[in-house]
């Protein structure tokens, strides 16, 4: 659906959904599809995950000076620096070495499907989590 996100975040299923010019999250986890009702925590992963501790307009000021695309004002809307795991930062830009946005996706929900841990199903969809180095490993 347009304005609607669901995907994972570490552990937990994560829907995402935006409102006029608020978002609306919920977590999931553990094959239900209950809500996890921990607030704080959950609050806590999405910001730390966004970085909204960090200001973007000093880093777009920095790029400025480095980019022509940000010095010429062609900053795409809604940018953000992610922190995302290293391993899954890893695999993902390596999956990416010349292919689209569609096969990137792909590549990396066979890899989670594989070898990542199963974290519960949303909307008859089945997530995982990203695998870890050792159950790569281990197969």
């Amino acid at each position: 659906m347009p304005n609607e996100f669901v995907g994972v975040l570490d552990r937990y299923i994560i829907h995402l959904k935006r409102e006029n010019d608020n978002i609306e999250y919920k977590f999931y986890t553990n094959s239900s599809n209950t809500s996890i009702n921990r607030q704080e925590e959950t609050s806590s992963i999405l910001s730390n995950y966004f970085q909204l501790s960090i200001k973007l307009t000093d880093l777009i000021s920095q790029w400025s000076k480095s980019d022509q695309r940000f010095a010429n004002n062609r900053i795409p809307l809604g940018i953000r620096v992610l922190a995302q795991d290293p391993l899954e930062n890893l695999l993902s830009f390596i999956c990416s070495s010349n292919n689209n946005v569609q096969r990137i996706t792909k590549m990396i929900k066979s890899l989670c499907e594989q070898y990542g841990k199963e974290i519960g199903c949303f909307n008859e969809i089945i997530y995982h989590q990203f695998p870890t180095i050792g159950s790569i490993m281990k197969n």
